[in-house]
């Protein structure tokens, strides 16, 4: 693959979707379903892929379909298997829509670039495991501080829909940016995330609730 045109993994398809989620996205449409393969010289040259006396072989579009087939494509690139891995992470969307379709989106934000008391969250620690076993979640293994790689999106019920007229409730989501995967136990990107609050930005919240929604894979 060229200039990084390479198929995602499973964990950077869901990372993309949630990170869209904690910035303000109102919606999510996978591209591509089918899977595609052609030869189209021309066009291939025409975006620096080869040249007139050694063109490109073929141009792929890899989605959640064999290519030029209709049966469903389990095996990636990378092994993983992508259509059962699609339909879980679509199940558990579904399963946010009937919160997310009664909240309003507040703000986004990057850890690693504008990080400070975010809302009514004071600090995070980012924690990876070990590498050796039983791979725990070592509290002393903390990620940098500049290095911790979260997306924070703030949500509050929409004063629109007349059921949350009075309702106090706090929601946020966190997303890990980090998308490798743990081939090898204690070796990839999963975290554990510990949060402290702010207490005195969640006043009234006894009359309602705080709802977290976190990727850490």
């Amino acid at each position: 693959f060229r200039d990084g045109g390479r198929e995602p993994l499973n964990e950077e398809i869901e990372a993309q979707a949630v990170l869209s989620i904690a910035h303000g996205a109102d919606g999510i449409c996978w591209f591509i379903f089918q899977s595609l393969k052609w030869k189209e010289p021309e066009f291939s040259i025409s975006r620096g892929y080869g040249n007139i006396e050694n063109p490109p072989d073929s141009i792929f579009m890899i989605g959640l379909l064999n290519i030029n087939d209709t049966t469903e494509r389990h095996i990636n690139l990378y092994g993983q298997d992508k259509w059962n891995f699609m339909a879980t992470f679509n199940s558990k969307l579904l399963h946010w829509k009937s919160t997310l379709d009664k909240i309003k989106w507040l703000k986004g934000y990057s850890t690693y670039v504008d990080w400070s008391d975010f809302e009514y969250i004071k600090d995070i620690k980012s924690i990876y495991r070990n590498s050796s076993s039983p791979y725990a979640f070592d509290t002393s293994n903390l990620d940098n501080p500049n290095n911790k790689f979260w997306e924070a999106g703030f949500f509050e019920p929409d004063p629109n829909i007349l059921s949350n007229s009075n309702d106090k409730s706090k929601y946020f989501i966190m997303v890990n940016r980090r998308t490798v995967p743990e081939t090898t136990p204690g070796v990839g990107h999963l975290r554990q995330l510990k949060i402290q609050f702010n207490s005195s930005q969640l006043a009234g919240l006894e009359t309602g609730k705080l709802l977290i929604l976190i990727r850490i894979k």
